[in-house]
């Protein structure tokens, strides 16, 4: 007898791919159902097929995503700041993924909160109101009363994690069949994204790490009295429920209310663009989705930030290379921003630095100058990242796009605001922060610690090579097509060597000869020794210069 949750996900399956052939992919199915063919889009309805021609596969898939329901739209917003993984195209798209659902009833809620608190929602909350402030697809916001103070509670739908946890067991199958069935696939790795996700998930259904990223944004900004983040309260808040303060403000999107209220437009929009400019340069640990909803201003322009649940982290080498490049821009320097680029993108194949370099000072030719507001520019960044086989880690496009949305945010309030401006303080403050005394030492005992382990374990390392090169167990792989690349780099080690030993051997010729005084001679100095040194200083440039036009030192 099949198991009923085997039945279940058996339907479930069927069900995703029927929404997959009704919206175009009927390859995509045929592929997977590699022994029948059912991907037939002949029987659609003539409105369907007429959709399915003025639509991108892009749009289709994101049609696709919405109706497989909560679960997939998660994935959706999850691989939309994925671009590691998602085409540029695909992730535009994805952007565009609406979270909204319908409420679910308040004896849930009630049941919920009863479980959770493990007494009568009465006997923890003065007031309670029935109807939500909003919902989601993970749970829901009411407004209530705790200890004499208006608090928001947000509750987990019930059963959610039941139900994702069965969608995500679907969605690895799907993953497994797509990943060995599919050409061009494997690739991808959809099963390592679905493990990746699951993981995120997990993540946002515990509702704990949302409260402990709250507390600690509001501990940095505790004595900043132009922003506010809503304390939470522990006593009513478990894994599925979250009770913060309640914030009386207007939301920043609504310019009517703003102006009704006589909010000073460009003190909000300086006060939004700081926040979000000193978690990402300063801190590292950052606010990553500050779209309209999630910003409130209240009295006295107060900007007041919620939803903590999605936070980037960025480390501080990656900080210092992100702070470097944007000096470059504005110092108007395309080889110097190029080198920046390298070192916070990764490659799969060699790039060519020379045409990077070129399209760079295209680049800033085009955008450097404009208005902020006329352009696209993390959709361009990412366009032209691609166009150059580079990908950049996730939490620094997190990062680029939480500082993209509250530029954004900031220009539609005060047209006039020069955001460039308002970063340099923390520009500067980051770069001239890689020279403090207490950093410098900090990174000194730091070298020192590894070069102390390298002493240490260099004894055990060459033993074990010794023995694996008296086993004859040493094994070099090389590939056929790439020998030529091998081949050209190894002479230019080779030439680098050669002249860098004749160099040498120059200022040593040179040394003696001054030393010796040897005639001719000019106030006391060896002409030939003088003119050897010019020589040398001039082999020197050279040797650099060719280190830095390859782009490796």
């Amino acid at each position: 007898m099949i198991p009923d949750r085997t039945m279940r996900q058996t339907k479930r399956l069927k069900d995703i791919l029927a929404i997959l052939v009704r919206n175009g992919f009927g390859d995509l199915v045929d592929a997977i159902h590699s022994k029948r063919r059912l991907a037939r889009t002949d029987g659609l309805m003539a409105e369907e097929q007429v959709r399915l021609r003025h639509s991108t596969r892009a749009e289709r898939l994101r049609k696709v995503i919405e109706e497989l329901g909560p679960t997939y739209v998660k994935l959706g917003q999850v691989l939309s700041t994925r671009p590691d993984l998602v085409p540029q195209e695909l992730l535009a798209e994805l952007t565009k993924l609406q979270d909204h659902v319908e409420p679910f009833p308040f004896d849930e809620i009630r049941k919920v909160v009863d479980f959770e608190l493990g007494q009568p929602l009465e006997l923890v909350f003065e007031s309670f109101e029935r109807k939500p402030l909003a919902s989601a697809s993970l749970g829901q916001v009411h407004r209530a009363r705790l200890d004499g103070q208006d608090v928001v509670v947000k509750v987990q739908r019930p059963a959610i994690r039941e139900t994702m946890d069965a969608d995500i067991q679907v969605m690895m199958q799907l993953a497994g069949l797509v990943e060995r069935r599919v050409p061009g696939w494997a690739v991808h790795q959809p099963t390592r994204i679905v493990k990746e996700f699951a993981q995120a998930l997990a993540e946002e259904l515990d509702y704990r790490i949302e409260a402990a990223h709250q507390e600690r944004v509001a501990g940095k900004f505790e004595a900043d009295p132009t922003v506010r983040v809503p304390r939470v309260f522990h006593r009513a808040s478990t894994s599925r429920i979250l009770t913060m303060e309640f914030v009386d403000g207007i939301k920043v999107s609504d310019l009517g209310a703003l102006r009704s209220s006589h909010a000073d437009f460009e003190e909000v929009a300086r006060r939004g663009f700081r926040f979000i400019i000193e978690q990402t340069l300063i801190d590292g640990f950052f606010h990553a989705d500050p779209h309209p909803g999630n910003i409130f201003v209240l009295p006295d322009n107060v900007v007041c930030f919620i939803d903590f649940g999605l936070m980037g982290r960025l480390g501080q080498q990656v900080r210092d290379d992100f702070v470097e490049l944007v000096y470059h821009v504005i110092d108007r320097n395309p080889h110097r921003v190029a080198e920046s680029v390298l070192s916070l993108a990764s490659a799969d194949t060699e790039i060519a630095v020379p045409e990077l370099e070129r399209d760079v000072a295209r680049f800033m030719d085009s955008y450097c100058g404009r208005p902020l507001r006329e352009m696209d520019l993390l959709g361009e960044i990412l366009r032209a990242l691609d166009q150059h086989g580079l990908r950049i880690a996730p939490d620094l496009f997190l990062m680029l796009k939480a500082i993209f949305e509250i530029e954004a945010i900031a220009v539609a309030l005060a047209p006039e605001l020069d955001v460039l401006k308002e970063a340099e303080p923390y520009v500067r403050r980051v770069f001239l922060n890689r020279f403090r005394p207490q950093r410098l030492a900090e990174e000194t005992a730091a070298v020192g610690r590894e070069f102390a382990l390298l002493f240490r374990d260099a004894p055990a390392s060459l033993r074990e090579l010794s023995r694996v090169i008296r086993r004859g167990s040493i094994r070099i792989g090389l590939d056929q097509e790439s020998m030529p690349a091998v081949l050209s780099a190894s002479d230019r080690i080779a030439n680098r060597l050669a002249f860098a030993c004749v160099l040498g051997a120059s200022l040593v010729g040179s040394a003696i000869m001054a030393a010796a005084k040897i005639p001719p001679t000019w106030n006391g100095i060896s002409v030939l020794g003088l003119g050897g040194f010019f020589v040398s200083v001039v082999m020197s440039v050279w040797l650099l210069m060719s280190i830095l036009r390859h782009g490796r030192l």
